[in-house]
């Protein structure tokens, strides 16, 4: 038996939402980077976990590239930044990356502390094509993270 990536906490089924309806996350995709946008504070509850199950989808893949604009919320809990670091690890173990966008200053102030974790940018045209740290002159490789 395969384990899920992220434990879910609830028993609801994989494609349903907290009342059936849609999910707390838009989702697209530009020049093949997988755009996660939450629409609701990530408070640790359901938001947290759509977010979370739509990076398990993109993770799946070879190589996945996401970037989550946070331009639509303007708080997380520690939970909703542990979801984060989450993703995060997981994109660097399978070579792929995670950058965050549309952070307010308040955001970006309280991310400031783990500035050398998260790869911050102020668009999404930025972040989709500034190159990884590895791939910068003088960049170094990201070692195996492990969660």
């Amino acid at each position: 038996m395969k384990l899920s990536l992220f434990a879910r906490r609830s028993t609801r089924s994989a494609t349903e939402s907290r009342n059936g309806g849609t999910m707390d996350v838009e989702r697209r995709i530009v020049d093949d980077v997988h755009v996660l946008t939450p629409t609701t504070r990530l408070l640790g509850g359901h938001e947290t976990e759509d977010l979370l199950k739509a990076a398990e989808e993109i993770l799946a893949q070879p190589l996945p590239r996401i970037v989550v604009d946070l331009g639509k919320i303007d708080y997380f809990s520690s939970s909703g930044l542990g979801a984060l670091v989450r993703m995060h690890v997981s994109c660097i173990n399978r070579r792929g990356w995670m950058r965050l966008i549309g952070l307010e200053p308040r955001l970006r102030n309280i991310l400031a502390i783990t500035s050398r974790v998260f790869d911050i940018h102020e668009t999404l045209e930025e972040a989709i094509t500034t190159p990884r740290a590895a791939e910068r002159p003088g960049g170094t490789a990201p070692s195996q993270a492990r969660w």
